[in-house]
């Protein structure tokens, strides 16, 4: 009996850590803390400073000006697009717009110089929400329908979808 108590504690903590992964959040900590190519270390710092722009942006234009200061150093492209649409998606949440849509230009200028349609289709996205967000609902349409075309071109069909839905919610604060 005693056996079998002891089995069944051991299979519900086995389990309950299965259940309960590991926040990429805390990951991605982790992977900074282990030496990393530059490149490498880009590509955490933005994918950590996204996570986090929701509830901590500060903390994400901290992570992203990291990231953006290795890709300018070492001249990563791609990098620097993303590093400023990190900036780009942090001063929207903390309603700084003016300076979201400053780095949201400078992705799309690099994003359309390299010819990266995945990344200018998420960037013309960012600049579509900070034109909602200013209530400038034609220049939010005018964003999102070329990311649009762009995501339907690409065949990125989760990115139509967003699109579309970010589009009936312009079209229904407009009343139409």
């Amino acid at each position: 009996m005693r056996l079998a108590f002891i089995l069944i504690v051991f299979l519900l903590v086995l389990t309950s850590s299965f259940a309960h992964p590991q926040d990429p959040v805390d990951s991605l900590k982790s992977l900074l803390k282990k030496p990393q190519s530059d490149t490498n270390r880009v590509k955490i710092l933005n994918q950590l400073s996204f996570r986090i722009s929701g509830n901590q942006s500060d903390l994400g234009i901290q992570y992203a000006q990291e990231a953006l200061n290795i890709s300018l150093r070492i001249n990563y492209l791609s990098g620097i697009s993303k590093s400023y649409n990190s900036l780009g998606i942090c001063m929207r949440v903390k309603g700084d717009y003016v300076n979201s849509l400053d780095f949201f230009f400078k992705a799309l200028q690099i994003d359309e110089t390299v010819g990266n349609d995945k990344e200018t289709s998420r960037t013309l996205s960012g600049i579509g929400a900070v034109y909602v967000k200013l209530k400038n609902y034609d220049k939010g349409i005018e964003f999102f329908e070329k990311s649009l075309e762009l995501r339907k071109k690409n065949k990125d069909l989760l990115g139509v979808a967003v699109c579309y839905t970010n589009l009936g919610d312009i079209y229904e604060k407009k009343g139409n």
